[in-house]
């Protein structure tokens, strides 16, 4: 369904899974597109996020699902890598998050075809990458949170259990956020792995002691914490 929003002023926020060179590749209202979807995204706005995302997709000429995987074949690694994570932002936007736990047949449906396009553009450039014998951390960072999505959309697996999705995904999101490649301060790679965790334990978030006191889930805690202390020293 269309929605009559779109670009929102986004502040000083600026999306860290994308490096800033590539946005000179696109018209600047590019860039805001993409982070008005990211914000919508992260305030739980899943419905104006998924909007945004699929105009940024028209903005850049890709304006059907059907088009999308044979937009990559001869395109450059940098549209490539756009059309990429959008379509993992608009497969992130049909899935659960903390205040949906279940997920309505249509969205699951349209979770795991957004999910399979944006995982032909993770191999693509895969590919291209190996090829070219580069090391882009933002690409490969795309490549891995693309191949997450893939798990929490349950591609390739037999097990459609939803929460055994959300414990798979939780997991996957954890190597990745571990990976010596992305060793660098990322507070949205931080932000999605740690409302993986929250989804674990919706409206759980504290653990009851032995002695009656109550106290914070530590890994939620522990990965927002560790970033939101970096990003204060930067």
């Amino acid at each position: 369904m269309e929605k009559s929003g779109g670009i929102v002023d986004t502040g000083v926020y600026s999306t860290s899974l994308l490096p800033v060179d590539l946005w000179k590749c696109f018209d600047p209202s590019i860039e805001q597109w993409f982070n008005s979807g990211m914000l919508q995204m992260f305030n739980f706005n899943r419905d104006e996020a998924g909007y945004v995302f699929r105009r940024l997709l028209k903005e850049i000429g890709v304006c059907e699902r059907s088009e999308l995987p044979s937009s990559g074949e001869d395109e450059s690694l940098e549209k490539t890598l756009l059309v990429g994570i959008t379509c993992w932002a608009i497969a992130y936007n049909h899935g659960v998050d903390y205040n949906k736990w279940t997920l309505p047949s249509h969205d699951e449906d349209d979770q795991e075809k957004w999910a399979a396009c944006a995982l032909h553009f993770s191999t693509k450039l895969r590919s291209t990458l190996e090829a070219s014998g580069q090391s882009a951390t933002h690409v490969w960072m795309v490549c891995i949170l693309i191949e997450t999505m893939a798990v929490r959309a349950g591609l390739g697996s037999v097990d459609t259990d939803l929460k055994q999705c959300n414990e798979n995904y939780a997991q996957a999101l954890r190597t990745a956020y571990h990976d010596v490649r992305l060793q660098a301060v990322n507070a949205d790679v931080a932000a999605i792995f740690a409302e993986a965790l929250m989804q674990l334990r919706p409206w759980k978030l504290w653990e009851k002691l032995d002695d009656g006191q109550v106290r914070q889930c530590g890994r939620v805690y522990t990965c927002t914490q560790r970033h939101l202390y970096s990003l204060s020293c930067c």
